[in-house]
């Protein structure tokens, strides 16, 4: 889940399923306590408090892009509500 403010004065909220999070997580080995993280410990991370706090921007965000399929549908659907930011 990612969270972008655009100078549009726009919130936006990238919403991405658990389970999708965790494998790409994994799979990027971006730092490296994730290439051995298990699932529970994903998780117990998801628990932290900034993770709840997220849960409430995407209550008040202008725009929810789903993120659960491949990037072209990712971008795609960044480009319709670009296009109706405008």
């Amino acid at each position: 889940m990612s969270i972008w403010k655009l100078k549009l004065n726009v919130l936006w909220y990238i919403d991405t399923d658990t389970p999708i999070r965790y494998e790409r997580i994994v799979s990027r080995w971006e730092k490296q306590d994730e290439q051995n993280m298990t699932y529970e410990q994903f998780l117990q991370d998801e628990e932290l408090e900034t993770e709840n706090e997220q849960n409430e921007l995407r209550k008040i965000a202008d725009f929810v892009i789903d993120n659960n399929s491949t990037k072209e549908n990712f971008f795609r659907e960044i480009d319709t509500f670009l296009l109706k930011s405008l």
